[in-house]
């Protein structure tokens, strides 16, 4: 009995996690297995010695009781699975759902009390129900191991160093940053501000802000795809196998290649997988809480999942102190100090570093792309950009300020490249892939919801930054009126760049006038298992003319699954 829940616990459900999400992990799930052993082993241990040490007149309720958790683990992890959201440190309204706490305590409680009540009527009952349970856990956790072809991570062994992301070319660069979740009317807001709005504008020479830009989905992982390569995920693939075929084929890394361009990519450790896929010459993973070599990537990994796994087994009121305001309760050992777990600070500490590393020695002309999430949630500096002690709620006051902290470092990396003679003829693309969780600024509901009714977040999440500076362009930044689209961003670098691609959106250069241009955006709601599921919920295609915060969203096409129904 002492094995069945140890294992459980730190064994299956960890690798179950994995395998649903082995996309995320660049670690080998064979050097995770030796790592989760270790809690395994001791607690097994620890078990059987309290087992040891327990009165004899006890000792068949003690088996029962371990018996009996073991029965609610896998119920609580498989069946009462409560929705809390995508855990990416959004603030949990723990007292909203107390009435989960009361439900989990009773059916937790009255299972145990039971169990050792009733202990000599049924008890080998449950010790028998929770033996063949474990069987049938093992071997879906076996055969869904085994009957994995195909695998998208990659060794850490093979990830490039800081060195090499570092260098540029005295030829050509093009600059690509990603600022995921940066919402575009804050930016608007800051270059605005009577106090530094001129000195953003002035920094940001050359550049035109597209403050009418709509985004394509209101999740990374169908925007990255769609702004890289002009596909639309149609609900109809496999996401994963999606992802990496639409980035392995007619893709903007691979239209930069083809023009005899190195490609270095930076991204958080679920994206470099897909990235790779790509025909890229330096793949560096931003470390998170500090991390930076192969062995911190597989210690940070085996207590993120061991997190997820015990928050996922626990009843309502132990989630809160494993989840820890997203601080986490095993997470906070692996990392080299505690505010370093929040992706605003690990990937600032990124930025600063490669500024501080930058040179000129790449005998080629470099693509370099990006992907940061200082912007995304949780929301964890004040207004001078210092650490507040832990998440806080997200609202326009915060992301206000951790916008402007962002803003601030990648202005330290466009005067890097201005010491260095390279920022004029640089092409610099910089936008977001969403917004964020905040309403629009302009946000008028009444003509939004005229045809159909729309979540004020898609609004929000479908207003992602887009600010474009091309090659030997100069002056302060200007704002263009155009109704742009994250779709029309591979066109526009092919069209600056004179490559013969095209990825079926509108190139930005020159001035066009577009009022009247139909724009689409593919919305639809997060699932508790969006990461396990090979496919998305219903996809709700909106036609909107005219500025996509206050003009009426059309619904046009619903794209659902096999098995679906809209």
């Amino acid at each position: 009995m002492a094995a069945v829940l140890a294992i459980a616990l730190f064994m299956l459900m960890p690798i179950s996690l994995y395998m649903g999400n082995r996309g995320e992990f660049i670690t080998p799930l064979a050097s995770l297995l030796r790592w989760w052993a270790i809690p395994a082993v001791a607690t097994l241990l620890m078990l059987v010695v309290i087992g040891m040490f327990c009165p004899l007149r006890w000792h068949g309720r003690y088996l029962v009781l371990l018996a009996c958790l073991s029965l609610l683990a896998w119920f609580q992890g498989q069946l009462l699975v409560w929705d809390y959201g995508p855990l990416d440190g959004r603030n949990i309204d723990w007292p909203l759902m107390t009435w989960r706490g009361w439900v989990d305590g009773a059916i937790w409680l009255g299972v145990v009390w039971g169990g050792l009540v009733c202990s000599r009527k049924v008890g080998q009952l449950i010790i028998q129900a929770a033996l063949l349970l474990f069987v049938v856990q093992s071997a879906q956790v076996l055969l869904l191991v085994f009957s994995v072809d195909e695998r998208l991570e990659q060794s850490a062994n093979e990830l490039a160093t800081l060195e090499q992301i570092s260098g540029f070319s005295q030829q050509q660069n093009v600059l690509h940053l990603l600022l995921d979740g940066f919402q575009s009317d804050f930016f608007d807001e800051l270059i605005r501000d009577a106090q530094i709005g001129d000195h953003y504008r002035e920094s940001m020479q050359g550049f035109t802000f597209y403050p009418e830009t709509i985004g394509v989905f209101p999740y990374t992982r169908f925007a990255v795809p769609a702004f890289l390569t002009g596909q639309i995920y149609d609900n109809q693939q496999v996401k994963n196998e999606f992802i990496a075929a639409a980035i392995a084929g007619d893709s903007l890394f691979n239209a930069a290649s083809a023009a005899g361009m190195e490609l270095d990519v930076a991204s958080m450790e679920y994206w470099a997988p897909f990235y790779a896929k790509a025909d890229v010459t330096h793949s560096y993973v931003i470390p998170e809480g500090g991390h930076s070599s192969a062995f911190d990537f597989k210690l940070a990994n085996t207590t993120k999942l061991l997190d997820l796994a015990l928050f996922r087994v626990s009843p309502h009121f132990l989630k809160q102190k494993i989840y820890n305001n997203q601080r986490w309760l095993l997470g906070r050992i692996t990392i080299d100090v505690e505010y370093l777990q929040f992706h605003y600070f690990s990937h600032t500490q990124f930025l600063n570093d490669l500024i501080d590393g930058m040179a000129i020695g790449r005998s080629k002309p470099t693509y370099k792309f990006f992907h940061v999430m200082n912007t995304h949630n949780p929301m964890v500096v004040d207004a001078n950009c210092h650490y507040v002690g832990g998440a806080l709620p997200t609202n326009r006051a915060t992301l206000l300020m951790q916008s402007k902290c962002t803003l601030d470092t990648v202005l330290r990396l466009f005067d890097k490249l201005k010491q260095m003679g390279l920022y004029e003829n640089t092409l610099i693309v910089m936008h977001g892939d969403h917004g964020g969780w905040v309403p629009h600024r302009n946000y008028q509901p009444e003509q939004v919801n005229r045809h159909h009714q729309v979540p004020y977040w898609a609004v929000s999440l479908g207003s992602p930054l887009l600010a474009i500076k091309p090659p030997g362009s100069s002056g302060p930044l200007i704002s263009s009126a155009r109704l742009a689209s994250l779709l029309d961003i591979a066109d526009t670098v092919a069209d600056l760049m004179q490559w013969p691609q095209s990825f079926g959106g509108k190139s930005l250069v020159g001035s066009v006038q577009d009022d009247f241009r139909k724009r689409y955006f593919y919305n639809y709601a997060w699932q508790q298992d969006a990461w396990e599921s090979e496919y998305a919920g219903p996809i709700q295609e909106y036609e909107i003319v005219g500025k996509h915060y206050q003009s009426p969203w059309v619904p046009k096409r619903v794209f659902t699954s096999v098995g679906q129904s809209e």
